[in-house]
């Protein structure tokens, strides 16, 4: 991911690892930006549907995401696991669709008695790929990634 100053690419939104709600980073008055998949990814994940759906009569705008709902008051279990790497599939079949990706995979592990970690493999059209982890641990979660140099899958 590189991180720029100037306003090409999209806003960079990161997960605060102590409120665990997403942020804006601004320097100098001014949000810092990605060229990355970050910010596609956590809005796209973890976007509900909302009063903002009623602003886009495009589908591929529209915030559709059921993982919320499916982490939302649940313990760890298989069928939670299994439901989340559906939700998330479904949440992010549209960058595929659109061509941003050229695959979108997503495999959960069970982690402990208290969590759930999805992998999400982003393959770009060029064939290099980036490697993303959203953790859900007592019910909060971390969200991060790193890039893969490889090219033809990620």
């Amino acid at each position: 991911m590189s991180i720029q100053d100037n306003y090409n690419g999209d806003v960079l939104i990161e997960m605060n690892p102590d409120t665990y709600e997403l942020d804006m980073i601004y320097k100098n008055g001014q949000p810092k930006m990605t060229q990355g998949f970050e910010t596609c990814l956590l809005l796209s994940i973890f976007g509900e549907d909302c009063a903002l759906n009623g602003m886009t009569t495009d589908t591929n705008e529209k915030f559709t995401s059921t993982f919320p709902e499916v982490i939302r008051r649940k313990n760890v279990s298989e069928n939670v696991k299994n439901d989340g790497i559906k939700a998330i599939e479904r949440s992010l079949a549209y960058m595929v669709q659109e061509r941003m990706a050229s695959n979108v995979s997503v495999t959960g592990t069970i982690l402990g008695v208290h969590a759930i970690g999805w992998n999400i493999d982003v393959t770009a059209p060029d064939g290099t790929g980036k490697k993303y982890e959203l953790n859900w641990i007592n019910g909060g979660l971390t969200f991060g990634y790193r890039e893969t140099n490889t090219r033809g899958g990620a």
